[in-house]
């Protein structure tokens, strides 16, 4: 599949796309700062370390992945902020680009028999990961242990069982622990189709083929859908 150009998009009107550019680049801003200042620290601590006892090797590890987290982070907020920028325009018919457009947001996937791929944020000093698939009716069909510091998931039907899974809408949240103690859960971000898109009270909402809405500011990526699908 190839991605789609996203310009032509639109937040709706004038002043929440201001409104949503303004925050977006408050946030770039703030994060940047937590960049420089991490970086400030880190190298401040291999400068003024004891080298005859040095910070244990694992520590150390730790914050170089704390330290590529907020790096990604930065760029992350540059990307939407470029990508709220190109989403000009007013009146309800600005909003017709997104209409059969694939978006990757944090939402329900069908599974029809072919492996679903699905993204997730980095957890640095996560130690372990378990994917849970539950159905729309809310019951668990797996849980499946994965690589806690994979960004890349991908879910062929197993349910932990000799059957594997009915196509069907299936929900799913990716729990991670740092030793024994749990971190925040992530719902797993995968591409759905948009049936329809309309203005809500903090911008653009896009109504998925699962009946699923997002906002538009939590997407990700943008597609075509495959026509060979």
């Amino acid at each position: 599949m190839e991605t789609a150009a996203i310009t032509g998009l639109t937040q709706g009107t004038a002043s929440q796309t201001a409104a949503s550019e303004q925050a977006a680049q408050s946030d770039a801003l703030r994060a940047g700062g937590d960049f420089e200042t991490f970086l400030t620290l880190l190298t401040a601590q291999l400068r003024n370390q004891d080298p005859l006892n040095p910070q244990e090797s694992t520590e150390f590890v730790a914050q170089l992945a704390q330290f590529s987290a907020v790096e990604q982070q930065v760029r992350s907020n540059e990307t939407l902020s470029s990508i709220l920028s190109a989403l000009g325009g007013t009146g309800a018919g600005a909003l017709a680009p997104w209409l059969g457009r694939e978006v990757e947001a944090p939402s329900a996937l069908a599974y029809s028999g072919a492996p679903l791929e699905m993204k997730v944020d980095p957890a640095p000093g996560a130690t372990g990961a378990t994917l849970v698939v539950k159905t729309e009716s809310g019951l668990t069909v797996a849980r499946l242990p994965v690589d806690p510091t994979a960004t890349t998931l991908t879910w062929s039907g197993e349910t932990g069982g000799a059957a594997p899974a009915e196509a069907g809408t299936y929900r799913f949240t990716l729990e991670r622990v740092n030793g024994k103690d749990a971190m925040p859960p992530e719902t797993p971000r995968g591409f759905s189709t948009v049936v329809e898109a309309r203005t809500g009270e903090s911008g653009v909402d896009l109504v998925l083929e699962n009946g699923d809405v997002v906002e538009a500011g939590a997407v990700r990526a943008i597609r075509e859908p495959d026509s060979g699908a």
